[in-house]
C-alpha cells in the first residue's frame, strides 16, 4: 500500500470489493466474478443480437450505461416529469430474458443462437408494407438490411458455384472454407494465396486492430467483377460438378432457374426471365457464363435481406 513499502496489495473485483480466497489462483477468480455478472450475459447476447440483426438492443453495443438497463429497477428520476429519463436498451425486458436464459442454458453459446434465428423477428422479411418510419428501426418491425461478412462472401460462392478451393494452413492443415481459415494476423497471406487480398477488400479485420467492418469499396466491386476466384468459378471450362456446367445440360428456362435459385435463392423476375432467355440465344454458353456473373454481382448477393 501506499503507507507500506513492498507491501501486497491484494486483488479487489472493481464491481463489488471482493478479493480472491486464500490461495485461489486470481485468474480463476477473476474468471469467475466475469461470468458470474449478469452483464457478462447482458453484453454478451447482445453481441450476438447486434451480429444477426445488424443493430444492437442496446447500441453502441461497447457502451452500456449499468444505471439504464433493468426494467424492474429503472432509475430513480423516472417518474420526475420535469426530468424523464429512458432505458438504455430498445427493449429493456427482452434483453433481461436472453441474458438470464443464456445464464440458464449454462451459457451454451448455440442455444442462444438458435433462440434468435428462431424468433418472429429475425425471420421477418427487409420489405415492409407502407411507410417505413427509420426512427423505428430500433423495434425490427422488419429486417435491416446486413452486408455480408468477408467470409460469408467467399464461402457463399464457394458453395454455390460448387467449386471448393483448399487452402494449406500453418496450424490446421488443409481446410476449405474461409471460416476455418486462423486468425489473419497469425496467417501470411503467402499462406492462402491470392484469396487473402480478396477477403481483406471485405474487411475482415482482425483481433487486435482492426475491427470488421461492414462498409462498402470501389476495391470489393472490382474483386467481385474480376478477381480469380470468382472467375474460376463462372467458367464453362470448370469442373463437370461445376454449378454452370451442370446448369448448361439443362433446357434454358430451367437453366435460368437453378442459376437464380442456387446465387439469390430467389426465381427470376418475369423481366430478368424474359431478358436472359432472349440473350441466350446469341452464344448460349457465354451468355450463361455472362449471367451467372452478374448474380455475382448483384446487390442481392452480397446482402442478407
Amino acid at each position: 500500500s501506499g503507507s507500506t513499502p513492498n507491501a501486497t496489495v491484494a486483488p479487489v473485483y472493481i464491481f463489488d470489493g471482493s478479493s480472491p480466497a486464500k490461495g485461489q489462483d486470481y485468474r480463476v477468480a477473476l474468471a469467475a466474478k466475469i461470468t458470474g455478472d449478469f452483464q457478462f450475459a447482458r453484453a454478451t447476447v447482445n453481441y450476438f443480437w447486434e451480429y444477426f440483426f445488424g443493430i444492437g438492443l442496446v447500441s453502441p453495443s461497447n457502451q452500456f450505461d449499468p444505471a439504464r438497463l433493468d426494467p424492474d429497477n429503472p432509475p430513480s428520476d423516472c417518474p420526475n416529469p420535469q426530468n424523464p429519463c429512458t432505458l438504455q436498451p430498445s427493449n429493456a425486458a427482452l434483453l433481461k430474458a436472453l441474458a438470464q436464459d443464456f445464464i440458464n442454458s449454462k451459457y451454451d453459446l448455440k442455444a442462444l443462437m438458435r433462440e434468435i434465428v428462431n424468433s418472429n423477428a429475425y425471420q421477418l422479411s427487409s420489405r415492409y408494407n407502407g411507410a417505413w418510419d427509420p426512427t423505428t428501426e430500433t423495434l425490427f418491425a422488419r429486417k435491416l438490411v446486413r452486408r455480408l461478412w468477408s467470409e460469408e462472401i467467399h464461402d457463399a460462392i464457394t458453395q454455390s458455384s460448387n467449386i471448393v478451393p483448399t487452402y494449406q494452413t500453418q496450424q490446421w492443415g488443409p481446410v476449405n472454407w474461409a471460416m476455418q481459415l486462423p486468425e489473419p494476423l497469425n496467417t501470411p497471406d503467402g499462406a492462402t494465396g491470392r484469396i487473402a487480398g480478396f477477403l481483406n477488400a471485405f474487411l475482415r479485420g482482425n483481433r487486435d486492430d482492426q475491427p470488421r467492418r461492414p462498409d462498402g469499396s470501389i476495391s470489393q466491386a472490382l474483386d467481385l467483377m474480376n478477381d480469380n476466384f470468382v472467375m474460376s468459378r463462372v467458367s464453362p471450362k470448370g469442373p463437370t460438378t461445376s454449378l454452370l456446367v451442370k446448369a448448361l445440360a439443362l433446357p434454358d428456362d430451367q437453366m435460368i432457374n437453378t442459376l437464380f435459385l442456387t446465387v439469390l435463392s430467389r426465381y427470376p423476375t418475369s423481366t430478368e426471365m424474359s431478358d436472359a432467355l432472349a440473350n441466350l440465344k446469341n452464344n448460349r454458353t457465354q451468355e450463361a457464363q455472362t449471367l451467372l456473373w452478374s448474380l455475382y454481382n448483384k446487390v442481392d448477393f452480397v446482402f442478407n435481406y
